[in-house]
């Protein structure tokens, strides 16, 4: 969202608000899918693990 926005402000020449804020957003991601990738590891049902990762992976 926050890269989105960025792209969008960028093309009309427009400054990006707070640019500070995309490391932390990175940041939180990162830990994010950490978690997921941790939960769809423990996942007993391997379909269901692979399914996790895919989606986990293309955020």
């Amino acid at each position: 969202m926050l890269m989105t926005q960025r792209q969008m402000l960028h093309a009309q020449n427009l400054r990006f608000p707070n640019p500070e804020r995309i490391p932390k957003v990175r940041k939180s991601m990162c830990r994010i899918k950490q978690v997921l990738t941790e939960r769809a590891i423990e996942d007993p049902d391997p379909r269901r693990s692979a399914e996790m990762k895919r989606m986990i992976n293309a955020l």
